[in-house]
C-alpha cells in the first residue's frame, strides 16, 4: 500500500524540469537572450565571497550584504554607472589589504 517514493520523486523532478524549460524558452522568446545574461550576478557573487571570506557561509552572507549596501549607496549618491567601478575598487582593496576577507582567517600555505 502506498506510493513508490523513488518513482514519485523522479516524476516530480522531471515535471519541474519540463516546467522550467518551458518557462525559460518562453521568456527567452519574449525578451531575447544574449551570452552575457548572468555575468553581472556572477561577478557580484564572486566579489561578495572574496570580501566576506571563504570557508564559512556567514562570511559570504556578510560580504554580500555589505556589497549590496555599498552598491545601493553609490547609486543613491552618484550614478548607476559607478556601481561596477566601486565594486571592483572594493575587490582590489580587499585583495591587497585583507585577502582572507572580513571573517576569514590567515591560512599558511606550504
Amino acid at each position: 500500500m502506498g506510493f513508490n517514493i523513488t518513482s514519485t520523486r523522479l516524476f516530480v523532478f522531471a515535471l519541474s524540469g519540463i516546467f522550467l524549460a518551458l518557462g525559460s524558452c518562453l521568456t527567452a522568446y519574449d525578451i531575447g537572450m544574449d551570452p552575457h545574461v548572468g555575468m553581472s550576478l556572477l561577478i557580484n557573487a564572486m566579489v561578495a565571497m572574496i570580501i566576506g571570506g571563504t570557508g564559512r557561509f556567514e562570511a559570504c552572507v556578510i560580504g554580500g550584504v555589505s556589497l549590496g549596501i555599498l552598491q545601493a549607496l553609490v547609486v543613491y549618491q552618484f550614478s548607476a554607472n559607478w556601481q561596477n567601478a566601486i565594486t571592483f575598487l572594493m575587490l582590489l582593496l580587499f585583495l591587497f589589504f585583507r585577502p582572507q576577507g572580513i571573517i576569514g582567517y590567515k591560512k599558511r600555505m606550504v
